[in-house]
């Protein structure tokens, strides 16, 4: 690298050989005690880019300015930490890092500053909006961005407050035009959470002269699911900047597309976490679309059993309610949709997608089973795709699950219930006759092949035919 000694033409020579780099990786160790905390290199470079004999100057000490651009380089020893280049960069990327919590920010006054600057907590908001808009085109710009997240909050405003001209306070403006009623201006102070939370994350989007590190947790606690989309929206059209989003809502990740998905998961007391392939998950999206769910109807879900179709999954519900009368405790009972007929390859073509989209390191829950009609499937036929599924698949005794509705009572009952059905009632007696004739004919039944019990034609027979 041309650095030899500490001679002032060396120390420009490693000052350009370091600045040549197009990355740069830091190691620092945050070391605390009860009288100190401060941040150490691991090893001497903290950059790793060549090695540092022991007892050796490392000729690391570069020096920043105030605008934290290198200015010189000198010679360091081990016995000064804090003068390494990596030491020195840390609160300058920390001033670069903003964390908005699902809180509420106490951001509505503050007094008048001169720094356009946002703080790490954003308790200058009204300080910076006030510089802000003193640039017309700027603010306005601000406004319509804000606009674009929240409609109902056309504009908003800073003005010093009547009782301290010294504080200055935001004032939220719930109307599009400018009528002469400033008795209708709401304090910022007096609003919704979310609107403090979208005022400060829209100024660092839009102000920041330097990429930042953005990180917002959970913004549909503090925002509905609409503006909550839309704010993710426009932080994509920001892309100089990082955004590290915590959620628990599928809509945002979806709309998000990121660039990396992290699972945390509580084990035994401690939070692993895993990081997901993005492909993957758009993978187990597509997925998902294939058989007609979405990640919103599983997202969040400790399990899922998957069952044939819309009616066994309104009707399985009902039955785990008022019969099995047990809560579903983070279960899903979730119907597949758009395979069609899940008889023969059907089945088998669900098991594989469902295999694939709950992998490991899915946001997709495990399935706790599958549960589908038995149609016309052999025993034979049953068993294998029982084996594949491995032993997570369970096929209906009956033909398919409508079977265990052919109740002349029950549909009597139901039928009587309809309203213009028909002027005189249905009997049960009526309904017998006519199911009678059903179950007599061949046509019903898989292969046209009439079985001989009256309980096996009541099992094996069409029970979903529409007539």
């Amino acid at each position: 690298m041309g650095t030899i000694d500490n001679s002032r033409d060396s120390q420009n020579g490693l000052g350009d050989w370091f600045l040549s780099h197009s990355n740069y990786t830091f190691d620092l160790t945050y070391r605390w005690t009860q009288s100190s905390a401060d941040w150490v290199p691991t090893e001497i470079p903290s950059f790793g880019l060549y090695t540092c004999p022991l007892g050796a100057p490392d000729r690391s000490r570069f020096t920043l300015g105030e605008d934290s651009k290198l200015v010189s380089v000198g010679p360091l020893r081990r016995g000064n930490p804090p003068d390494e280049i990596g030491v020195q960069l840390v609160p300058f990327f920390r001033r670069q890092l903003y964390v908005f919590q699902a809180e509420r920010l106490k951001v509505g006054e503050c007094s008048i500053g001169v720094s356009t600057a946002l703080l790490p907590d954003a308790s200058n908001l009204p300080s910076v909006l006030n510089l802000l808009q003193d640039n017309k085109v700027r603010f306005d710009d601000f406004n319509k961005t804000v606009r674009s997240i929240l409609p109902q909050v056309p504009r908003v405003s800073v003005r010093p407050t009547a009782g301290n001209q010294n504080i200055l306070e935001i004032r939220v403006w719930p109307f599009e035009s400018s009528p002469d009623r400033a008795d209708l201006v709401i304090p910022l102070k007096d609003s919704g959470t979310g609107l403090g939370q979208v005022l400060a994350i829209i100024y660092v989007v839009l102000t920041s002269r330097r990429p930042s590190v953005i990180v917002i947790d959970e913004p549909q606690s503090f925002l509905h699911p609409g503006a909550a989309r839309r704010l993710i929206e426009v932080l994509k059209a920001h892309p100089q900047h990082q955004y590290i989003v915590t959620t628990h809502a599928p809509a945002v990740i979806s709309v998000a597309d990121p660039e990396t998905v992290t699972i945390a998961r509580l084990v035994s007391g401690e939070t692993e976490l895993s990081q997901l392939n993005t492909q993957d998950a758009k993978t187990q999206e597509s997925l998902l679309a294939e058989v007609g769910a979405r990640l919103s109807d599983v997202f969040g879900s400790d399990s899922v059993l998957w069952v044939e179709g819309l009616t066994e999954e309104i009707c399985y519900r009902k039955i785990f309610r008022d019969l099995v009368r047990r809560p579903l405790l983070g279960a899903q009972i979730l119907g597949v949709r758009h395979t069609g007929d899940l008889e023969g390859s059907g089945a088998e073509r669900t098991i594989e997608i469902y295999n694939k989209i709950t992998s490991s390191n899915s946001v997709i829950p495990p399935a706790i089973g599958f549960l589908f009609d038995s149609e016309c499937l052999s025993e034979q036929q049953k068993k294998e795709l029982t084996t594949k599924s491995k032993q997570l698949l369970h096929f209906l005794p009956r033909r398919m699950y409508e079977n265990y509705l052919l109740d002349p009572t029950a549909i009597a009952t139901v039928a009587n219930t309809i309203e213009n059905f028909r002027s005189d009632r249905v009997s049960p007696d009526e309904v017998t006759k006519l199911l009678q004739g059903i179950l007599e004919d061949r046509s019903y039944y898989c292969g046209k092949v009439l079985p001989q019990g009256a309980a096996d034609r009541t099992a094996r027979v069409h029970g979903s035919t529409h007539y």
